[in-house]
């Protein structure tokens, strides 16, 4: 027979670990709007790629990003062919810097 400290346990368990990862999905939406807003467009598909993936429940995180292959460099920067080096743009560090400042609140309102 389980007593009601028991239950008030897992409720509780359950219901922070919900609320984290309703923060994780609510961050990334943010890291995701902020990238696009700062990734440079020349005809969108890289602004139009960013995304995030699922909340992995077991390790707590979540990934941000572009499966375009040169999202990379753009965000990273590159030495041209004629030897030229391109400064990144640091889209995504930026976007996700902007995201994991606004977690604590998020968790916050979600623990209320």
């Amino acid at each position: 027979m389980k007593d009601n400290f028991d239950v008030d346990v897992n409720y509780y368990r359950n219901a922070i670990k919900k609320a984290c990862i309703d923060t994780l999905e609510d961050s990334a939406t943010i890291a995701v709007a902020e990238t696009q807003l700062r990734t440079p467009v020349k005809t969108g598909a890289l602004r139009r790629s960013m995304t995030h993936s699922d909340v992995n429940e077991l390790n707590m995180s979540v990934d941000i990003g572009s499966s375009l292959s040169y999202a990379k460099f753009v965000e990273e920067g590159y030495t041209h062919k004629y030897g030229k080096h391109i400064d990144g743009k640091w889209t995504i560090r930026d976007g996700i810097t902007i995201a994991d400042n606004e977690m604590p609140k998020i968790l916050r309102k979600k623990l209320q």
